[in-house]
């Protein structure tokens, strides 16, 4: 019954029963009892006689996520800190199935409005870097129903021409502790992204700056990696301390930057 709260997008905000049958495969029955429950909960709003909307318990659910979303309530301040100190554009987004979704977004004025991570909308896991840095920190078992389900996609966009390429792309990733892209969103931008991961080592979501190319050289790169993983490590401490937890996170983006500052140094030594 929730699942046709999908059905509703930009591209067809209302529907009437009969799409919403043939969409499903959905007896007319048992169509109008859904459609009446969901009404009844204000998921959704009747138009007419037989169009639909989301309903407005989705503006008050957005309200109450706003207010009191523990990665909001930790990760907006931890941005806004990121944003001073940088001067660049600061991104906070989570993982949503096998999506991720933008939940915050501070933007400097050297990049466009438009840069495909605004809130609310989701995007696959394969493009950008912050949806890589979460990509990365999924376990096994996930990674190979993904790339089962979405191997062209994930070939399409260079992660892997087959599960073994794909696997050491992603290994590539942790090791270096942080995801990078260029242009893949918009063109002339960089995206650099660390994995926050939960008090039990479970990733969660992304921290990530997009930078002109223009702006970023391998000092600049290493300075802002290291500040995203030191505000990932104090998410996750925030997060295990809201939750009355140790903080037992098998390894801190601290702790993974480091190996990436150690893999910038050899590389700038011809190593």
């Amino acid at each position: 019954m929730l699942g046709l709260v999908d059905l509703f997008t930009e591209r067809e905000p209302a529907r009437t029963i009969d799409s919403l049958i043939a969409a499903t495969g959905y007896k007319r029955a048992t169509l109008y009892r859904y459609v009446r429950e969901l009404c009844k909960a204000g998921l959704l709003v009747k138009l007419s006689a037989s169009l639909y909307a989301l309903g407005p318990r989705f503006i008050e659910i957005d309200r109450q996520i706003r207010a009191s979303d523990p990665l909001l309530r930790i990760g907006q301040p931890l941005a806004a800190d990121l944003f001073v100190t940088s001067g660049h554009t600061i991104i906070l987004c989570s993982l949503l199935r096998d999506s991720v979704m933008c939940i915050h977004l501070q933007r400097a004025s050297d990049v466009p409005a438009e840069l495909g991570h605004d809130r609310g909308r989701a995007l696959p896991l394969f493009r950008s870097a912050s949806a890589k840095a979460i990509l990365a920190g999924l376990p096994a078992a996930r990674l190979r129903r993904l790339y089962q389900a979405f191997h062209a996609e994930i070939r399409s966009v260079g992660l892997g021409r087959d599960w073994e390429a794909f696997k050491e792309h992603l290994r590539a990733i942790r090791r270096a502790g942080y995801a990078e892209s260029r242009g893949e969103l918009v063109a002339g931008l960089i995206g650099l992204a660390v994995p926050v991961f939960n008090p039990d080592g479970e990733v969660l979501a992304s921290l990530a700056f997009v930078i002109p190319e223009s702006k970023l050289d391998a000092p600049r790169r290493e300075f802002l990696v290291g500040i995203l993983a030191r505000g990932a490590d104090r998410m996750r401490m925030e997060l295990g301390r809201l939750a009355g937890a140790p903080n037992t996170a098998a390894e801190g983006a601290t702790a993974m930057v480091r190996r990436s500052r150690r893999n910038a140094r050899a590389t700038a030594q011809g190593v």
